[in-house]
């Protein structure tokens, strides 16, 4: 498959992921992500390539896992979805 087509699943997957609306798991007082705790970092590209994203960061302790050359880490939703 040629890497630059974008297939209905892969614009539907990009959508999702962009107009997202769902809540991380946490409360007023101990929220998920505290803005105070965004930083901007380099966001290192398929090519090698970098770019400055701000990123959102937090001490609690998640679900991790490295499987078959990918790692994947656990983000809770509100209301444990």
């Amino acid at each position: 498959m040629d890497p630059k087509v974008v297939t209905p699943a892969t614009a539907a997957f990009l959508i999702n992921a962009l107009y997202f609306l769902g809540e991380w798991e946490g409360t007023a007082q101990q929220p998920m992500f505290l803005s105070d705790n965004t930083r901007t970092q380099d966001f290192y590209r398929a090519d090698g390539s970098t770019c400055a994203v701000e990123m959102m960061s937090n001490k609690r302790e998640h679900r991790y896992a490295e499987l078959d050359g990918f790692r994947v880490l656990e983000l809770p939703y509100a209301g444990a979805d």
